[in-house]
């Protein structure tokens, strides 16, 4: 997701998080913190501002029956990094959200439980290694933390995967074969 600072606001923060849950929450305050645990928090010092979106992202694993999300301040003002960015502004930071993106990876089916899947090294640098235990034809798909399909490529047992233009971070990959989803998970690129 994406938030930027709204210019009434006489304050910014990298404050911000999300909390999930299976039930609305409604009593939610106006000019406190939320007094909920939350699940994914912006990095310290990625603050907000007026002039530019802010990239937060994260990665959560639901618990199930998860329908609804928060999106605010969960921390207390000795925990926030806050700065006053107008003096004329008023009392509270406000933010803009957009492109708020869920996506689903790791749902493996049982039936295909007894192949191995091998991704190293983890983290890594300019490239990766996938193999599997079986001589079969198989594909491996990189996603970016958006859910974008990066990279894809086929192989029989074994892939170098080459990845020098790609950005540090987080990744996500699902490999399958003609019968569907062998494994999803997550590798680091640095």
């Amino acid at each position: 997701m994406y938030a930027s600072l709204s210019d009434i606001s006489r304050y910014t923060t990298d404050a911000i998080g999300i909390y999930f849950s299976d039930t609305a929450i409604t009593d939610i305050p106006y000019s406190t913190n939320i007094d909920l645990p939350a699940q994914i928090n912006n990095i310290s010092g990625n603050v907000l501002d007026t002039t530019n979106w802010t990239k937060i992202v994260g990665v959560y694993t639901a618990n199930g029956g998860e329908q609804y999300m928060v999106i605010g301040n969960f921390k207390d003002d000795a925990s926030s990094n806050i700065s006053e960015v107008n003096p004329f502004g008023g009392e509270n930071a406000y933010a803009y959200i957009e492109d708020v993106i869920l996506a689903q990876f790791g749902a493996i089916n049982d039936q295909r439980d007894n192949i191995i899947v091998s991704l190293y090294p983890d983290p890594f640098t300019d490239q990766f290694t996938v193999t599997i235990d079986n001589n079969m034809p198989a594909e491996i798909t990189l996603y970016d933390m958006h859910g974008k399909k990066i990279v894809k490529q086929s192989f029989i047992s074994s892939a170098t995967v080459y990845t020098s233009q790609l950005s540090q971070g987080m990744y996500f990959y699902e490999v399958r074969n003609e019968d569907g989803i062998i494994q999803t998970g997550k590798v680091l690129k640095q």
